[in-house]
This record gives C-alpha cells, structure tokens and sequence, in this order.
C-alpha cells in the first residue's frame, strides 16, 4: 500500500505491488478518438474507460497527433496507435492513466466530444 502511494502506476494485485499490468491484462476491442484529444476505450472486461491525450502531446514523440485527421485515425494494434503503428501510447498507460465511464454515460460523452 505505501509503495502504491509513491509511484503514481503501482497496482497491486493480490498483496503483490507493481508498476505494470499482470499477463491476463484486459485487451483494447474498440478505440473512440473524441475531438478534444481524448479517447474512449472499450476493455475485453466490458468496460468503457476515458483517457487524456491532451497532456501527452507537448511531448515531442506525439506532436503529429496535434493534427486532428491524424489523431481521428487511431487503430489498434495490440495497442491504440497512429501512422501506421510508428506512434502508440503504451497499453499499460492507457489502462491505469484512464477512468472508468459508466455505461449511462457513454452517449452523453460521445455527443459532446464525437469527432
């Protein structure tokens, strides 16, 4: 538990602290790029989960996502990626920096960021 409170990724899993996801991690199905530089993912676990692009992109590998054409077109690829696969947020990113979304709240959300 205090470890978890100083790295901001920790998990833990059945008492056993760690900065990555276990093997039987849940899988991306379905992408959402929304037109505020987020994305709406949806996890084998049946899940909706939100995660902010926004932040990332001051960083220097993800600035061609500024481009909202290319930032409409995310794939997936094991992971959610752009450009043919040469740019991708790590799914361990995606998965702990992202939010649940309730499933009364996904039109809502995607009316008011649809791309």
């Amino acid at each position: 538990m205090f470890i978890s409170r100083i790295w901001k990724n920790a998990v833990e899993y059945s008492g056993i602290v760690s900065a990555m996801l276990p093997a039987n991690k849940p899988a991306i199905t379905e992408v959402i790029p929304l037109n505020d530089y987020s994305l709406l993912l949806y996890y084998t676990t049946g899940g909706y989960r939100f995660f902010d692009v926004g932040p990332l992109l001051n960083g220097e590998a993800l600035q061609k996502l500024k481009n909202t054409e290319i930032f409409r077109n995310a794939q997936l690829h094991e992971t959610v990626s752009w450009c043919d696969g040469n740019i991708d947020i790590a799914p361990e990113t995606l998965y702990l920096e992202s939010r649940p979304v309730h499933s009364g709240d996904i039109d809502a959300l995607i009316k008011s960021r649809a791309t």
